[in-house]
């Protein structure tokens, strides 16, 4: 039996998208907030992510941490490079959860938008079942980790999407 999946592609300048005509599953954002002049630009873009994503979406994003290499790579060039402690504040900020953020020499971070609610009122989301009770599913996700080291993917986590 062959199912058929649909995957759209955008890409988009600048702080502001069209409005989609569907929610999307996901935005990423890799080394380029740091072309960004200020940071309350940077923060419209991580805002317009999430507008755009559908409940239980998520965002995925890397960026180079600041470095007297990087800033002599730039010169000519906007650079305003991302202070990884702040990362954390802006995505709550924005309303993202289940955040992670990984400092390995550059800085990962996964953050998802709140999930929707069903006709029970629970949080549906990755992990739980619409019939499923609120407080019985497997627990996927911590609500906030800051972790140092190796040993993790790209989206910054060693099992995203799997039951630990």
């Amino acid at each position: 039996m062959s199912r058929e999946v649909q995957v759209r592609f955008c890409e988009r300048r600048g702080v502001r998208f069209p409005p989609p005509t569907l929610p999307f599953d996901s935005v990423g954002s890799f080394t380029m907030l740091h072309h960004v002049a200020t940071l309350a630009l940077q923060n419209k873009i991580l805002a317009e992510a999430f507008r755009v994503l559908r409940p239980g979406g998520v965002l995925i994003g890397s960026d180079s941490l600041a470095s007297n290499d990087l800033h002599h790579f730039h010169a000519g060039d906007t650079y305003n490079p991302i202070e990884a402690a702040s990362v954390l504040g802006r995505l709550q900020t924005l309303g993202f959860e289940k955040i992670t953020i990984m400092v390995d020499g550059i800085l990962k971070f996964v953050a998802h938008k709140p999930g929707a609610r069903s006709a029970c009122g629970a949080e549906s989301g990755p992990g739980q079942r619409h019939d499923q009770r609120p407080g019985t599913q497997k627990r996927r996700h911590r609500t906030t980790r800051l972790r140092r080291g190796r040993g993790a993917d790209a989206a910054g986590g060693e099992s995203r999407g799997r039951a630990r």
